[in-house]
């Protein structure tokens, strides 16, 4: 979804833990669930449609904000 609003034409990699150098929580696997935070607080995720296009919504007004620094990515 950033490739397509920025228009960067950069290649997405996967990089193995091994080869990770930025911060150690990012490497591990992330076992997400909405359960809890439903029980708890009453939370319900929005459709995935809706969630996908408030993202994106997200990401051109930053981009935007950000004035759009470069031309070649």
């Amino acid at each position: 979804m950033v490739r397509e609003v920025t228009g960067s034409p950069s290649a997405i990699r996967c990089v193995p833990k091994e080869g990770w150098k930025g911060s150690a929580f990012l490497a591990d696997p992330w076992k997400l669930s909405c359960a809890l935070s439903g029980k708890l607080l009453g939370y319900r995720p929005m459709d995935s449609t809706r969630a996908k296009d408030s993202l994106k919504t997200a990401i051109t007004n930053c981009w935007e904000t950000m004035g759009r620094p470069r031309e070649n990515l």
